[in-house]
């Protein structure tokens, strides 16, 4: 017979070595998907050839992110309390809601009103869900001291908005030259940052299952006991 003793150990092993192994499975994704954005804007102008890219992307960094999201969402549920389980719940629906924007571009590229949404449903819940997963970790660096959360995950949830208003303001002006380098330049600047997110992910989530381990907090525990900061 297997003691409830024995029992929860056993959770407390899962669960946790879970959401790692989601968090890695989505990085090594997410940075594949680096790689094919960078092709994808590298042969922009054969559009005869892009389309099966922009499949593929969509398909990949949509992928990627729903392991992303339940690691996140999953660790601040089950470990933390208060706005570091808010921040990392809403994190989550919004890096599934991203997700599920990428997956509905391109079939919608065809269609004004549709396309429109599918863009603004993207950028939007793309900047919102990096920014949640940072607070977050930012909120869990105070109260456990422990070195993780980096400005590149809002960099990068804000970056599409900020080359659109830049694009948009250039277009208006008429500067050619400049939409040409913003152009050219975009996709290798996307390509690196998700790289650095990717690996920032492992990191990050590597250093939580460290302490979580260390600590040896049980699921759920956090919710009823309280702050976990070292005296």
């Amino acid at each position: 017979m297997v003691s409830n003793e024995e029992k929860k150990k056993k959770i407390f092993k899962t669960e946790i070595n879970k959401f790692y192994f989601l968090a890695i499975t989505g990085s090594i994704l997410f940075t594949i998907a680096a790689a094919i954005n960078l092709s994808n804007k590298t042969i922009q102008y054969l559009r005869a050839v892009n389309w099966f890219f922009d499949y593929i992307f969509a398909a990949v960094i949509a992928i990627s992110l729903i392991p992303i999201a339940l690691s996140f969402g999953g660790i601040a549920e089950l470990y933390f309390k208060d706005h570091v389980r808010k921040e990392g719940i809403q994190g989550r629906t919004y890096l599934l809601i991203y997700a599920i924007g990428e997956i509905l571009k391109p079939f919608t590229i065809g269609s004004v009103v549709f396309g429109s949404l599918a863009i603004l449903i993207s950028l939007a819940s793309r900047a919102m869900g990096f920014r949640k997963i940072d607070l977050m970790l930012t909120r869990i660096k105070k109260i456990t001291e422990i070195k993780v959360g980096s400005i590149v995950y809002q960099i990068f949830g804000f970056y599409s908005i900020i080359v659109s208003v830049i694009a948009s303001i250039a277009n208006a002006a008429g500067d050619e030259e400049f939409l040409i380098y913003l152009l050219v330049f975009n996709g290798t600047i996307e390509t690196i940052l998700m790289i650095m997110i990717g690996v920032k992910i492992i990191v990050d989530v590597t250093i939580i299952k460290r302490y979580i381990k260390r600590k040896k907090i049980k699921p759920r525990y956090m919710r009823i006991y309280g702050t976990i900061r070292e005296k």
